[in-house]
């Protein structure tokens, strides 16, 4: 019986040893063009009969939808070693994995907006552990709340939005995994397609089929720390999430970080587990474009940063009245109709309002966040999917939306939404091409 019990004992060890964690596997390409295909690199071993699910609904912050596709990834009978990459070709159609089989019915990709989680799980959509996440626009995840996945490291955002198939082409050996998760963020080390076309094999790289060269995984870290994305939490709090651990000492130090305009920063609270620094500071004022520098962190292994890292524009906004929407073109009468879709919001208030950070956005293909402005009263603003040929056809200045996404308004109707930075709603409408609505801006 002890006999038993001690082999019981050793094989779980063996199991729960060789688990996949979050950020052992990493999307390296992505098609959404012909039949549909994504290929995969492993960092570690992967234990033989593993099972790994695959989403493209979004997450909420604590499930997946109820729309879209998910299948799951049987691997196969023998080990396969850290390095290899994995192809799913013609998803959307009779889909080939390059190692194990797959069940279920994977569905095509969107050109548009669209996202692929990977995640172990008791069955599909039940996610337990999420590895590896993939989007072609800024805001197909939905939320990455719940997920451990951070954006700019173990999830992967390609920009422009709207990019149709992308491939790694950056380098494949010297690197741990987080090295390689590093370069895999950096839209330079990609070839990019994006046209009107079928891009996957016009001959123009990137295209089908993808590069399968293994990746050499190094043991030694030498990858120098930085920043994956910075997250505003409240008004007096903001998220650091670097791509590795780094010294409590040096994530702690104010020195490090810098706001500008500047801010008086009181405290530096850093949770090692999630490699984030909860930088608490004087407070953001509504609308107003803040950044933040930070510099001089050492990763565990001695590697310190270089060079520092600047933000984007960070905000905070908590109004919750006087904006709506009171035009829409979404199918404009012109053979260049996607170009010349365009918003126009109005403030309703009776006093004039910062808009910086208030976002824009529909059910799924945009999110548009307003830079530094204030809209006075009785003002409107105008924004458009392509500043460049609104501003020549209509005769008046837009704000440009570069989504990168054809026809960003739905030809058929969506529900359309204003929101603050806390997501709280300031404006909705649902517009049709069906009767009672108007049919002038439907072509």
């Amino acid at each position: 019986m002890k006999k038993l019990l001690l082999l019981a004992s050793l094989l779980m060890i063996n199991f729960l040893s060789a688990q996949i964690s979050t950020g052992d596997m990493a999307f390296i390409a992505f098609n959404a063009d012909g039949d549909d295909d994504f290929a995969l690199v492993t960092f570690v071993d992967i234990p033989a009969n593993t099972t790994i699910y695959f989403s493209d609904s979004e997450w909420n912050g604590t499930a997946f939808g109820t729309d879209e596709n998910d299948f799951s990834w049987e691997t196969g009978a023998s080990v396969i070693t850290e390095g290899t990459v994995i192809t799913f070709y013609t998803i959307s159609a009779t889909p080939v994995v390059s190692v194990g089989t797959i069940v279920g019915t994977p569905g095509g990709i969107s050109t548009g907006s669209e996202a692929i989680f990977a995640f172990l799980g008791t069955g599909p959509r039940i996610p337990t552990t999420f590895i590896a996440a993939v989007a072609n626009a800024s805001n197909a995840f939905g939320s990455l709340d719940g997920t451990g996945l951070v954006n700019g490291s173990t999830a992967i955002t390609y920009s422009p939005d709207g990019v149709d198939i992308a491939q790694y082409n950056g380098t494949r050996t010297g690197l741990a995994g987080n090295g390689y998760l590093a370069q895999l963020n950096e839209m330079s080390n990609y070839d990019l397609q994006d046209t009107g076309n079928d891009d996957h094999n016009d001959g123009i790289t990137p295209d089908v089929p993808f590069d399968t060269t293994a990746f050499i995984i190094s043991t030694i870290d030498s990858t120098l720390p930085s920043v994956a994305n910075v997250l505003v939490t409240s008004q007096t709090t903001l998220n650091v999430i670097f791509t590795e651990e780094i010294t409590t000492a040096t994530a702690e130090d104010l020195a490090n970080y810098v706001f500008n305009p500047n801010l008086t920063i009181s405290s530096v609270t850093y949770n090692v587990a999630t490699s984030t620094a909860t930088v608490t500071h004087a407070g953001f004022e509504n609308g107003i474009a803040y950044t933040v520098t930070v510099s001089n962190m050492e990763d565990v292994s001695a590697n310190v940063q270089n060079p520092p890292y600047m933000s984007e524009a960070l905000y905070f906004n908590t109004a919750t009245l006087g904006l709506i929407i009171t035009e829409i073109m979404y199918n404009a009468p012109s053979d260049n109709s996607n170009a010349l879709e365009f918003l126009e919001i109005y403030n309703t208030s009776g006093s004039t309002i910062r808009i910086g950070g208030i976002k824009v956005k529909d059910e799924s293909n945009f999110v548009f966040t307003f830079p530094e402005l204030t809209l006075a009263i009785d003002e409107i603003i105008l924004l458009a999917t392509d500043k460049t040929s609104a501003d020549t056809f209509y005769g008046v200045t837009f704000l440009d939306m570069p989504q990168g996404i054809s026809n960003a308004l739905g030809n058929g109707g969506e529900v359309l939404q204003i929101l603050n930075s806390n997501n709280d709603l300031i404006f909705e409408m649902d517009y049709s091409d069906d009767a009672p609505s108007p049919v002038s801006d439907d072509g």
